[in-house]
C-alpha cells in the first residue's frame, strides 16, 4: 500500500505540478517552436512565423536543442538571431544527446533497484535472519554497475562531448550560405 500511495503521489504532483506552483510562483511557460507553429498549413505557418518575434521578445532564456546540424539549419539559424538582437544574454545549449544519458543512468537505478528487490525477497522466503544474503547482493549489484554499467555511460559521455567538441568550429566558420532551408529542400 506504501508503494501505491508513492506512485500515487508521484501521479498527481506530475500531472498537477504547474497548477500547485501557480500558487506561490509565477508558472514557466516555454514555447516549442516545432509543437507551436503549424507545420502543413501554409497561411497559419506564416502567421506563426510573423508572430516569432513577440514570442522571442517576451523570453528570458532560449534554450537551444543543439545537435552537430543545427547550424546548418536555416529556421534554426534564424530564430538564435532574432533572439540574439533583442536579448543581450540568456542563451543557453543543451546538446539532445544528453537525453540518452539521461535515459540509461534512469533505466541503470531502475534496474539497480528491481534486482535488489528480486534477491532480498527471494532470500526473505528462505531465511528471515541472514542478513549475509542482502549484503552479498548489494555488492552484486555494485560490482555490475562498475564493471558494465558505468563503462558504458564513460563511453556515452564521451560520445557526446566529442559532438559539443565541434561547436566552436561550427560557431566560428558559420556562412549563412551554408545553412539549409526545409522548405528548399522540399521544393516549396
Amino acid at each position: 500500500s506504501t508503494v501505491i500511495l508513492g506512485y500515487g503521489v508521484f501521479f498527481f504532483v506530475m500531472t498537477f505540478w504547474q497548477r500547485i506552483r501557480e500558487c506561490f510562483r509565477k508558472p514557466h511557460l516555454f514555447f516549442v517552436d516545432k509543437l507551436c507553429i503549424e507545420q502543413k498549413d501554409a497561411k497559419a505557418k506564416t502567421q506563426g512565423i510573423l508572430s516569432l518575434a513577440a514570442y522571442l521578445k517576451r523570453s528570458k532564456t532560449l534554450l537551444i536543442m543543439w545537435s552537430p546540424q543545427y547550424f546548418q539549419r536555416l529556421w534554426c539559424t534564424f530564430e538564435l538571431v532574432s533572439f540574439l538582437r533583442e536579448q543581450d544574454v540568456g542563451v543557453k545549449i543543451m546538446p539532445v544527446k544528453m537525453v540518452v544519458l539521461l535515459v540509461h543512468l534512469n533505466l541503470t537505478w531502475q534496474l539497480c533497484r528491481l534486482t535488489l528487490k528480486v534477491l532480498n525477497s527471494s532470500s526473505a522466503v528462505e531465511d528471515n535472519s541472514d542478513n549475509s544474503r542482502e549484503v552479498t547482493s548489494f555488492f552484486l549489484v555494485l560490482t555490475i554497475l562498475g564493471t558494465v554499467v558505468l563503462p558504458i555511460y564513460h563511453w556515452l559521455g564521451l560520445w557526446m562531448m566529442s559532438d559539443i567538441q565541434r561547436l566552436p568550429q561550427q560557431l566560428h566558420s558559420f556562412k549563412i550560405q551554408d545553412s539549409k532551408c526545409t522548405c528548399c529542400s522540399l521544393d516549396h
